[in-house]
């Protein structure tokens, strides 16, 4: 599971974790923050603070490729787990290497800047005419390192190799300078490496460039007529059935055949074009050109022969420019060159942001090598791993009255509740088991830990000898959900008087949770992520300035496409609901970011007050409410796109027919003739009794027809 899932259920379901023995946490390294505030590297954390709390004999292993300070991270275990820990810190690779960059000849490129600036003397405003742009040609050369690193400066230790028998056209950006045509230069060498039977890996910072450069490398290929597999005839069937049309895939096929032997792989691609897509790298004479999002540098499997960093560099909002990647991030995805059981080299070849001439009659090199030497001339495990609370409580400690909705997430999260002896609520705060503590402790500051852990608990009021049994209960519920405690208490408060037991279905709980935000504007960014409605809505949304115009303008849409998709409508219904833009419409982006991003945080919102019903309501009243179906269901309803309590128990009862979205409603829409209606107050016992009984009957009936 993800570390999230993983988190959640430490709080929600601790007892899943009685028989574990064992926590293996790959690619730890996303426990360190890479940006001020990174929730995943916080709930990374707070998985293994919950973990031991939970599961406190399990072992733990942490497996980074990345991770510097193994040691140091080993000690904080033994401490965390009170048992010995051991570091292994090898650089070791099961692989080896061959590295290198793209490089141009020093006197073409001179050539070339030269024509430049004869050609805009003559048209000093205005781009590059198309005719100069078309001689803008120069052959790439790698310029590969022969040991595993680059190391060194000696020109013996580089390998000069030409790689196309072409030239190929560079680019120019709006002041008339020579810039590398990154994606034409990828693409082209994909291709010929292709060609010569090499399985190629081209790593890109956008969607839309993956997606360009595969389709070039594409037509540069021959046509290839490769027959699917069971298993990928079946995830092409469902992702056709879920897009609504095979032409929305980004995967094409002719009459059920591979024919292109370059396809993209990213975060928009639906589960079962991922695992298509995949598959086919994986077997030989198949797919030869793989373009992928950083998306797939963190942990993949693929046998690549060669990697490919089309781009160096990545545009920073803040700074508003283009900034080299992080050495941890040009390094893993440089690791994914020859994998272990596949192939025991790899090549790894990096395209700069920035044309790198060389000129080896004066032994000279562009300062963009210069740059990448000094990152890979490090080894893999190049991070050193940090804990992400140290500067959220530095934060906390400096403007404790200030705290924002993340920092308040973490304290309640970091804070252990239980009931002591006397009847009291005891709150110890977990943050003395944390790293950032472990840290702090050894450079002799022990203060640092008091007094954060002071501010910390003055978050939580915990000086208030009354604080109400309620108070309590909702700090937990709003600490296990994640979400922040106003927001929780006017949403228990709306249920309570609404009525938690009225809810007759999952839809009129959505539709009652649309009507609440429509109502509460100001809660909408703090339920659902507004990096992730920025993602979907783009410009459109970000230009509004208040709460209320962005509530106004995204819920409606929302709406109705969450009433969409649990009605089964395919991806490609489902985005009229959300845009008509004509990029957009292309391969249904909307729809897709809307299920991959938004859903998963509506789910999680929808199953909000079952959650309030249990661990906030009922936990304190002496006449418990009723649990009914529609709130049991609404999470799984939302999240698997599931129209009813009824769909999602009878799916329950025929898992092991593993049916789609899409197949489980068409299954379903035979049962309902069966179904009969529901009891007042009916229990959830009672609505999978109804739902087994209509299920039994219309089999019998299949089975009655198919004899006749």
């Amino acid at each position: 599971m993800t570390p999230e899932a993983c988190l959640l259920s430490t709080h929600m379901e601790p007892e899943r974790f009685e028989d574990v023995g064992l926590l293996i946490f790959d690619e730890c390294h996303l426990m360190h923050p890479s940006t001020d505030g990174d929730r995943r590297a916080i709930d990374a954390m707070l998985c293994i603070l919950g973990f031991t709390r939970v599961a406190p004999v399990a072992d733990i292993v942490l497996l980074s490729a990345m991770m510097k300070n193994s040691e140091e991270l080993s000690g904080w275990l033994a401490e965390l787990t009170g048992r010995a820990a051991l570091a292994l810190d090898n650089a070791w690779k099961p692989t080896r290497q061959l590295r290198g960059c793209i490089v141009y000849d020093a006197k073409r490129l001179a050539e070339l800047h030269k024509l430049l600036r004869s050609e805009r003397r003559k048209k000093p405003k205005g781009g590059v005419p198309a005719a100069v742009g078309r001689q803008l040609t120069v052959r790439p050369n790698a310029f590969f390192s022969v040991k595993q690193t680059w190391a060194s400066q000696v020109r013996r230790d580089y390998a000069l190799v030409p790689l196309l028998d072409e030239a190929l056209q560079l680019s120019t950006n709006k002041f008339w300078k020579l810039t590398p045509n990154s994606g034409v230069v990828a693409s082209s060498v994909a291709a010929a490496a292709a060609r010569a039977g090499l399985r190629t890996l081209v790593f890109s910072q956008s969607i839309p460039n993956a997606v360009s450069i595969a389709d070039k490398a594409g037509i540069a290929l021959d046509v290839c007529d490769v027959e699917l597999n069971e298993s990928e005839r079946r995830a092409y069937e469902v992702a056709v059935d879920e897009m609504g049309d095979p032409e929305q895939l980004y995967l094409t096929l002719t009459d059920g055949k591979l024919t292109s032997r370059a396809t993209t792989h990213h975060g928009q691609l639906l589960p079962e074009e991922r695992q298509l897509a995949e598959s086919l790298y994986k077997r030989k004479g198949a797919l030869s050109v793989l373009a992928a999002t950083p998306t797939l540098g963190q942990g993949m499997n693929l046998p690549a022969d060669l990697v490919i960093i089309a781009e160096d560099s990545q545009y920073d909002t803040a700074s508003g420019r283009k900034d080299l990647l992080k050495p941890e991030d040009l390094l893993n995805a440089a690791g994914r060159a020859g994998r272990a059981g596949e192939n025991a080299t790899g090549i790894v070849l990096v395209v700069p942001g920035r044309l790198v001439p060389l000129d080896d009659d004066e032994n000279k090199i562009g300062s963009r090598w210069t740059r990448l030497r000094d990152i890979f001339g490090q080894s893999d495990q190049c991070l050193v791993l940090n804990d992400p609370f140290t500067a959220l409580m530095d934060r906390i400690h400096d403007n404790a009255t200030d705290a924002g909705d993340l920092e308040k997430y973490v304290v309640a999260r970091l804070a252990e509740t239980q009931h002591g002896e006397d009847g009291q609520l005891d709150v110890r705060l977990g943050l003395a088991r944390s790293f950032a503590a472990y840290r702090k402790c050894l450079e002799a500051e022990e203060d640092w830990v008091e007094s954060r852990t002071a501010a910390a608990l003055s978050l939580l009021n915990t000086d208030d000898e009354d604080l109400a049994i309620e108070a309590i209960t909702l700090r937990n519920t709003a600490s296990m959900l994640g979400m922040p405690e106003d927001v929780l208490k006017d949403l228990a408060s709306a249920l309570s008087d609404r009525g938690f037991e009225s809810f007759t279905s999952v839809a009129e709980l959505c539709n009652w949770m649309f009507d609440w935000m429509l109502a509460k504007p100001e809660h909408m960014p703090r339920v659902i992520k507004p990096e992730g409605l920025e993602y979907l809505f783009g410009n459109d949304f970000k230009k509004l300035k208040d709460d209320q115009s962005r509530a106004d303008y995204a819920l409606p849409k929302l709406r109705a496409a969450l009433e969409a998709w649990m009605g089964g409508a395919p991806l490609i219904e489902i985005q009229k609901e959300l845009s008509d833009k004509t990029r957009d419409k292309k391969r249904s982006t909307s729809a897709r970011k809307f299920v991959i991003r938004i859903i998963p945080d509506l789910a999680h919102l929808l199953g909000a007050p079952l959650q309030i019903l249990q661990g906030h309501i009922n936990m304190q009243s002496s006449d418990p409410v009723e649990q009914v179906p529609a709130l049991i269901h609404a999470n799984r309803c939302v999240r698997r796109g599931y129209a009813s309590a009824e769909m999602a128990a009878f799916n329950t009862l025929m898992w092991s027919a593993k049916w789609s979205r899409r197949e489980v409603h068409r299954n379903f829409s035979n049962v309902v003739t069966y179904l009969k209606a529901a009891s007042p107050g009916e229990t959830i016992e009672a609505l999978e009794a109804r739902v087994e009984a209509a299920s039994n009957a219309e089999l019998n009936d299949r089975d009655l027809s198919d004899l006749i």
